[in-house]
């Protein structure tokens, strides 16, 4: 049956509402290719609530059919991907953002660039001068946050046995290489260690740390009267389990 459009058994505008549409009464295959056009469709006309699912993919939008004409005044898309607010709206989602390059904060230069962060674990184990000093049941245990290029750690270790040990120690297994352009006379040290639990030692246990250029260890020392020294192997209450330590700090690295 054909539909009159033109004669006096013409349908009146309006005349065929969606409300008079079986559901999925029109479809794609039902409709001539360009019969209907942007022209014929009324602003607002098709909301989202009248779309199926999937029903417009990437693959239904012709290429360039979404310009900046049609965008909000406020967002812009350049050709290149690149997306810019001329307001000071915000950008939302609810989902991951990520970003292969960097990130600019309040301004474009270097200063305002941040290029990695990340979270982790590392395993800090002993190093000493002369022989060997395992760590007591594997429980040393380490976590770290970079923040561009700088690296926050905390980590716990304890004495478990050792081999011929002797001589200065330290704590190895930094998640990160240290800068090679350090701060202080010699440009040697690139960040330090707080010591917040040290138990079961002899009666010089450590305080602190230093963190060299150039390094994935640190070294823990104590106060005396002329300023601080090195810890050694026979600062160590040489029990397993003994000799614990507690540690958090910050160092730079070069990227």
């Amino acid at each position: 049956m054909a539909i009159d459009t033109l004669g006096a058994n013409a349908l009146a505008s309006d005349s065929v509402t969606t409300a008079k549409i079986v559901d999925d009464a029109v479809t794609s295959a039902k409709i001539p290719a360009g019969a209907v056009v942007v022209g014929d469709i009324a602003d607002g006309s098709i909301s989202t609530a009248k779309l199926a699912d999937d029903a417009v993919t990437s693959a239904k939008v012709a290429d360039d059919a979404i310009t900046g004409a049609m965008l909000a005044n406020d967002i812009a898309i350049s050709t290149t991907g690149n997306i810019a607010t001329t307001s000071s709206g915000t950008i939302t989602s609810a989902g991951l953002i990520t970003a292969s390059g960097s990130v600019a904060i309040g301004g474009t230069g270097t200063a305002n660039t941040l290029d990695d962060y990340e979270e982790g674990t590392w395993t800090p184990t002993w190093g000493v001068a002369s022989g060997t000093i395992g760590t007591w049941d594997n429980l040393n245990t380490g976590r770290y946050t970079k923040v561009g290029r700088l690296v926050h750690i905390q980590g716990y270790i304890s004495y478990g046995s050792n081999s011929g040990a002797s001589g200065v120690v330290s704590v190895h297994g930094l998640p990160f290489t240290s800068t090679s352009s350090g701060f202080g006379q010699s440009n040697n040290q690139s960040g330090g260690i707080t010591c917040v639990a040290n138990t079961l030692w002899t009666s010089d246990c450590p305080e602190a740390g230093r963190i060299p250029a150039n390094s994935t260890n640190f070294t823990p020392v104590i106060s005396i009267t002329t300023g601080t020294r090195q810890i050694e192997f026979n600062d160590f209450s040489a029990a397993a389990n003994h000799s614990q330590l507690v540690f958090f700090g910050t160092y730079i690295v070069n990227t």
